[in-house]
């Protein structure tokens, strides 16, 4: 058969640049796949992050909730509001006395929680 000539000069057969053809599509098919694993990984990385980010943030509002909650009542009572229970993202509108109140604390049983009482 005839001879290609590469960029080095270098003369070859059309057997041996067919061999150097197929030796750089299997390097290009074994980079692709670990590239392919790469974002695989970086991807369950991502989610496992973002878990563990989700669960830290949860923990912080249970720590807020924990703070504030015990003496809410008594601060509402206070104001002169008196809540026998309290629903998920209640809200309270007085007009007259210019009161307006938007509850979001997770009490969604609609029994007073334990550190209420």
């Amino acid at each position: 058969m005839g001879k290609v000539v590469s960029e080095n000069q270098k003369v070859e057969t059309f057997e041996e640049f067919w061999a150097s053809l197929q030796e750089i599509k299997e390097i290009q098919r074994r980079i692709s796949e670990s590239m392919e694993e790469y974002d695989r990984e970086r991807k369950e990385d991502k989610d496992a992050f973002n878990a563990r980010l989700g669960s830290l943030t949860n923990l912080f509002g249970d720590f807020t909730l924990g703070m504030v909650a015990p003496k809410l009542r008594d601060k509402f009572e206070n104001l002169g509001l008196v809540f026998l229970r309290s629903y998920l993202y209640s809200v309270v509108e007085d007009r007259i006395n210019n009161v307006f109140l938007r509850q979001t604390l997770p009490w969604k049983t609609g029994k007073q929680p334990c550190w209420l009482k």
